[in-house]
């Protein structure tokens, strides 16, 4: 690099990089389009709804919204976030299993899921949130 050219967090002031491939929740901005997106999350928790889908164009924010409200959410409350619409549905179920902390991520890499079969794999998904409703 030409060292008579500075970065633009310098030639700006930023204190630190403004923009990252990793969305971080601290950026989140509330305008109004967000806002009913974020406050349609907790009422669809609240309806003990089993899936929340939120869709929108590419960079709008949606993986930084949904961020921001996982951070906000009770311990008690389990939440997996996938970023990836492309999953096969085996790969799905996986991280669905290893998000809600059904089970280790070592065990998709290396132990009993390697060779799990999408019916085997939804089983388990419906025995692991039968127990969580059952615990309640």
């Amino acid at each position: 690099m030409d060292p008579t050219e500075q970065p633009y967090e310098a030639f700006f002031g930023f204190v630190e990089r403004p923009f990252s491939l990793t969305p971080d929740p601290k950026y989140n901005f509330r305008s109004r389009s967000h806002g009913r997106a974020f406050d349609a999350l907790p009422a669809g928790i609240a309806r003990r709804e089993s899936l929340l889908l939120l869709t929108g164009d590419l960079g709008v924010g949606k993986t930084t919204l949904c961020r921001t409200f996982m951070a906000l959410l009770e311990r008690k409350t389990r939440a997996a976030l996938v970023g990836n619409a492309l999953l096969s549905p085996e790969d799905l179920l996986r991280l669905l299993l290893q998000d809600l902390g059904a089970i280790a991520r070592d065990e998709v890499l290396h132990g009993r899921l390697v060779g799990a079969t999408r019916v085997e794999l939804r089983q388990m998904l419906d025995e692991f949130l039968m127990r969580q409703r059952s615990t309640r």
